[in-house]
């Protein structure tokens, strides 16, 4: 047995091979974590914490079936095809034109003066 084989007999890496190994296998190791997360499928705790809404809401949406999700046996869980559905559902147009603006402008007074008539009675 050399220095640069271990006891079985098998060649060791020396320091800069090992340095050289790492910086190669080091991305395919990180792509393959982030595959796997992008794999994971959500609980409800995790998914509220995501959203930053409580744990409470995210169950009430399910039970509803007003956000989609899958149920494994009694479980509720949430798959990145899912989440991404869930942002689609919840996004909301931005004002792009004037005329946007103006629409918004307008349902705001309409309502503004809706409040302000007095009830009959």
């Amino acid at each position: 047995m050399t220095d640069t084989e271990d006891l079985v007999g098998r060649p060791q890496l020396t320091d800069q091979q090992m340095i050289q190994l790492l910086a190669i296998l080091g991305p395919l190791i990180d792509d393959i974590r982030a595959r796997l997360a992008a794999d994971r499928w959500l609980t409800i705790p995790q998914l509220a914490e995501h959203l930053q809404v409580s744990a409470e809401w995210v169950k009430r949406r399910a039970a509803a079936r007003e956000i989609p999700h899958h149920r494994v046996g009694k479980q509720v869980r949430f798959t990145p095809a899912d989440l991404s559905e869930l942002e689609e559902i919840m996004k909301e147009p931005a004002l792009n034109s004037e005329r946007d603006a103006a629409l918004a402008l307008t349902r705001l007074r309409v309502a503004q003066q809706r409040q302000r008539r007095p009830r009959r009675q």
